[in-house]
């Protein structure tokens, strides 16, 4: 019997947004309100202001953590490399290019802060050796790098 059921995998992660309601944020403003409270009495504060007191430090612990917790998870780095971003940049090549793409070779080329080696193509006249500095000029639609030499 065929499985007839697609293999795809769905992200549905649109990020976190500002989430002041939480059970971490309602426990950090139960400790902080309670601690504030036995301090405020202790010291001599009245009932009234002490609970006013109390209430101020638990909502603005609340806030703290919430906007730390928000601010963390906007921190978060993706690692795809975006070709596009190669564009303009210098390499050296690493397998050899036959003029007007007779076939694809390799350039180690930095890329977004990392060393990548990727396929590369070159429009010129001539072939290009390994060893050679090229620059990127565009990418493919199959994002291969189309180089020249310099």
């Amino acid at each position: 019997m065929p499985d007839d059921t697609p293999d795809a995998e769905v992200s549905g992660d649109t990020g976190v947004a500002f989430q002041f309601f939480t059970i971490k944020n309602l426990i950090a403003f139960f400790s902080v309100f309670a601690w504030t409270g036995i301090a405020s009495i202790g010291s001599g504060l009245s009932d009234g202001m002490s609970v006013i007191a109390s209430l101020v430090a638990g909502l603005l612990m609340m806030t703290v953590m919430a906007s730390m917790f928000y601010f963390m998870a906007k921190a978060n780095a993706d690692g795809t490399m975006k070709f596009k971003n190669a564009i303009g940049g210098t390499g050296e090549v690493y397998l050899g290019m036959q003029r007007k793409r007779g076939n694809v070779g390799k350039v180690q080329i930095n890329v977004q802060g990392s060393l990548r080696t990727l396929e590369a193509i070159t429009d010129d006249e001539d072939d290009i050796q390994t060893g050679k500095l090229v620059t990127v000029k565009e990418i493919t639609s199959n994002n291969i790098l189309v180089v020249t030499a310099k």
